[in-house]
């Protein structure tokens, strides 16, 4: 049985049957442009590969060609590489000179003054600077893979075109433009996260190229896709809550995957970034403009899930400004928009390689700056929950310059519009996160001499006698702080304590408050005195 494309390659079916389609009608009659697009890490090169072998064992003659991100790469560098490509086949390579050697001469480097009739001496990286020699070049190219194409099929592999120069983006296009009815197929790979920035020296090459092409955009992998390619890797199944966790981690990259669980065959924690991924994130970050870091490394001191108007917040320059820098982040595919102002990390290994390149001290203050700016607006605190406030509250330390506020007391935004609910809820997180390691079943407090936070023990809580009888009471082992008393902290608005009247003799209230010292009332069922 022949093999078939994406039989090794879990989650790909839909993408393989597309290029499959491709071969089989370049085989069969004619050709076009593939376009394979994803984020680094995705797959396209192995896609691409797969569909490379069927095509080679159909009788096609498979040229393929890498660009390289340097400056140093010398003009039509891909080209280069698929014409050394077609020489290694002499049969093939005996109808393309024939047709058109002088040019392929030039653009191999091996004749720098004949062929293309300017006679001037120039190599094949000075040809784009005049239209006709660049003309020439382009025609001739394109000729000797037709030429090829009328004995075999022919495949031509571009992979990276988002480093690709502008002359052979140029040369790309009037090739696919000129050969759309012979046996030739063309399929790239690019990063559209890159080439779609209209800041990209592609993007007005590229992009026209997508309404003609075949476009397959590659995806992050299915949780139980992302089960198979951690069993596959490291050889045994892993448990509900680890591929959980490498999901929600990974985002479904099959890179990021990979690593992931050579990591955990190797004995190492999910929860470590691989040192191959940190470095894949940090390559992808520097590849965009400092403003842009900026605001995703505040946005992952907030969290993977952030708010728009917090962010916005912590950040010293105008509103729209973020708001354009956030629009770029979302280009280039690190985070994603939930709707409402909600954005998302789209991978959580990229928040944390943020995270953890930030110093102690500036991870504090930046801390610091979420809870000042919650502080000053009552709005925002309904963008945060209160665990997430506690959090921050927790990790700024003494960067917040005053001690730290009390565990047990709700944020005063929310006590000004009459949060008490949600005091209760601000008393446990709060708590929690005092004690990282230990999850208390009660409230806590912070103690302004050592920083210590006081919690209540797990367990059953005692009871002790209730004035009245058949009831009992349940105390706090905790003051509660933001009250300022010794008083059970119980998560409701203290109420003002009021002597309880005395009754005379003759039915009057004494002992009380002067406005209450009214008649008392006779209950019906009384007897007369």
């Amino acid at each position: 049985m022949e093999p078939r494309i994406g039989e090794r390659i879990i989650g790909r079916d839909h993408p393989a049957g597309l290029l499959r389609a491709a071969v089989d009608r370049a085989v069969a009659s004619h050709g076009g442009l593939v376009l394979v697009a994803g984020e680094p890490g995705i797959g396209k090169t192995t896609l691409v590969t797969a569909a490379a072998d069927e095509a080679r064992q159909r009788g096609a003659l498979v040229l393929g060609a890498a660009c390289w991100d340097s400056d140093s790469a010398p003009g039509y560098w891909p080209w280069v590489q698929v014409m050394r490509g077609l020489r290694r086949s002499a049969d093939d390579w005996a109808l393309a000179r024939e047709s058109s050697e002088p040019a392929l001469r030039v653009l191999l480097g091996e004749d720098t003054g004949a062929g293309t009739g300017s006679g001037s001496g120039s190599g094949p990286a000075d040809l784009a600077d005049g239209d006709h020699e660049a003309f020439a070049l382009y025609d001739a190219v394109t000729t000797a893979l037709v030429s090829v194409s009328q004995r075999r099929p022919v495949i031509v592999v571009l992979d990276d075109l988002h480093w690709a120069d502008p002359a052979s983006m140029r040369l790309l296009r009037f090739a696919t433009q000129h050969t759309w009815f012979e046996r030739l197929l063309v399929i790239g790979t690019y990063r559209d996260a890159e080439v779609e920035s209209a800041e990209h020296r592609l993007h007005p090459l590229l992009m026209p190229l997508t309404a003609k092409a075949t476009t397959v955009t590659l995806t992050g992998l299915s949780r139980a896709e992302v089960g198979a390619l951690i069993s596959r890797t490291a050889g045994r199944e892993p448990d509900a809550e680890l591929l959980s966790e490498v999901h929600r981690r990974t985002g479904g990259n099959p890179f990021f995957v990979e690593q992931t669980a050579r990591l955990w065959r190797a004995g190492g924690q999910v929860t470590t970034i691989a040192p191959g991924v940190r470095q894949a994130v940090q390559r992808r970050l520097a590849e965009l403009p400092d403003a842009v870091v900026e605001v995703l490394t505040v946005a992952a001191v907030l969290g993977r899930d952030f708010h728009r108007q917090v962010l916005a917040a912590c950040m010293p320059g105008p509103v729209a400004q973020v708001d354009r820098l956030l629009d770029r982040a979302v280009t280039a595919r690190l985070v994603a928009a939930r709707g409402e102002g909600r954005f998302t990390f789209a991978h959580d290994l990229v928040r944390e390689t943020l995270y953890d390149a930030l110093p102690d001290d500036d991870r504090r203050a930046r801390h610091a700056a979420v809870v000042r700016a919650v502080d000053l607006s009552g709005a925002l605190a309904e963008r945060l929950i209160p665990a997430d406030l506690a959090r921050h509250a927790w990790l700024a330390g003494g960067a917040l310059g005053r001690p730290a506020p009390p565990a047990c007391s709700p944020p005063p935004a929310a006590t000004r519009r009459g949060g008490w609910p949600r005091r209760r809820r601000w008393c446990t997180t709060a708590a929690r996160w005092r004690s990282p390691t230990t999850r208390p079943s009660g409230s806590g407090r912070w103690s302004t001499s050592d920083g210590t936070c006081t919690t209540t023990p797990a367990g059953p809580r005692p009871t002790v006698s209730s004035p009245r009888p058949g009831r009992s009471r349940s105390p706090s082992t905790t003051r509660c702080c933001w009250r300022g008393s010794r008083t059970p902290c119980t998560g409701r608005r203290p109420s003002r304590t009021v002597r309880a009247p005395r009754r005379s003799c003759c039915g009057r209230r004494t002992g009380g408050s002067s406005a209450s010292r009214t008649p008392l009332r006779r209950s019906p069922r009384s007897p007369p005195t």
